[in-house]
Formats: structure tokens, sequence, C-alpha cells
């Protein structure tokens, strides 16, 4: 569009040069002035619009980028969360024939129990900097919960 509108402002431009050698009347200079600031008016408004439009573009280039940056954020809490319940249940999976724990009555629960402890003990931590209580050791309401990180949430 700005580019018809450059084409358009050099042709009335040259008719406008033209005209002071030729007659005209006087009703066709006044259009061929009117028409030179429309063509001024419109190119403007077309660097309005399209400055606009870059500022759009750009606004929602950043929220697309923000929105994506939460996203990567969660997969590294939650592949920090998930390592050392992942690191014992590989070291239990290596069928080692020495393992004392193997022998005992509750060695899988056991195991079990220190995933969960991992996994806990690590989202606990990464919820804020008092863990999963308050400043008092209270445990956190509901409601405060809610204001922890989004990447939490």
């Amino acid at each position: 569009m700005r580019e018809s509108l450059v084409s358009i402002g050099r042709v009335v431009t040259f008719v406008a040069a033209a005209v002071d050698g030729v007659k005209w009347s006087k009703d066709m200079r006044e259009q061929l002035k009117t028409m030179q600031r429309d063509v001024t008016s419109l190119t403007d408004h077309a660097s309005y619009l399209s400055n606009k439009i870059t500022f759009v573009l750009d606004a929602m280039l950043g929220v697309v980028n923000l929105e994506q940056n939460n996203i990567i954020k969660l997969f590294s809490v939650m592949a920090v969360v998930l390592m050392p319940p992942t690191l014992i249940a590989s070291i239990y999976g290596m069928n080692f024939k020495s393992m004392p724990e193997l022998e005992w009555t509750h060695g899988y629960p056991y195991a079990l129990v220190a995933m969960l402890l991992a996994a806990v003990g690590l989202t606990c931590s990464l919820n804020g900097r008092s863990g999963c209580r308050q400043a008092n050791g209270t445990p956190r309401s509901r409601d405060e919960t809610r204001n922890l990180p989004q990447f939490l949430s």
C-alpha cells in the first residue's frame, strides 16, 4: 500500500510541476493540491498503521517468549524433582548380588518411601524460600500456596 501511495505521490508531484507551465483552471489546480495533501495524509496514515502492526507483533512475540520460558522452567523443575527417585530406582534395578537391603523384610517399601521423600523434599525446598512451611513453622494454607511461583502451581 505504501509503495502505491509513493508512486501516486510522484505522479501528482510531476503533474503539479507540469501545471505551472500550462494554463489550467483554478478548480483543477485546487483539485491537484487537494490530491497532494490526500496522498501525504494517506502516506502518513499508512506509516502509522505499519508502526502499530509492528508494535503488536513485537508484543505478541514477547508474550510467546514468556510462555515458552514458563514451560521450560516447569520442565527443569520436574527434572530436578524426579532425579532422586530415578537414581534410587536405577540403583535397585542393577540386580547386584550383594545388596543387603534386598534381604530385608521391608527393603522394597523402604526404597519406595525414600523415593517419595526425596521427591517431596525437593518439591518443598523449591516451593519458596521457607519450603512447605511458613516462617513460624505452621503449614501453608491453600490460599497462601496460590501465591507461590507460577512454575510450581
